[in-house]
């Protein structure tokens, strides 16, 4: 036997854990647990701008500013630290044939 807001229950009973006012935590608790819930979807994050690119070949070869043809003989292991991660890996290119360069006039 429990005595829970005053008045006395069984163990067998469920119990709602009352406030002084005989207002239920349960009832509280969905109300926060809906706040904290908003609050969280509409909080602001990390500035995150990107839109995924699913372009033909046409138009890959007609934005690319250059299309090479390169050879890598060999990677070189290194622990270089940019600015956002560490380059793990380093490799020369050995030009073999240019399809396409395209400069920018400003």
């Amino acid at each position: 036997v429990f005595t829970v807001a005053g008045s006395r229950r069984e163990l067998a009973e469920p119990m709602l854990l009352t406030t002084p006012r005989g207002r239920g935590f349960n009832n509280a608790m969905k109300h926060v647990t809906a706040v904290l819930l908003i609050i969280g979807l509409f909080a602001p994050t990390g500035t995150a701008y990107g839109k995924a690119a699913f372009y033909t070949k046409q138009r890959l070869i007609e934005t690319a500013e250059i299309i090479a043809i390169v050879d890598i003989p060999a990677l070189v292991e290194t622990a270089t630290k940019g600015k956002h991660w560490t380059y793990r890996q380093a490799a020369s290119a050995i030009t073999i044939r240019t399809l396409k360069i395209q400069t920018r006039v400003t």
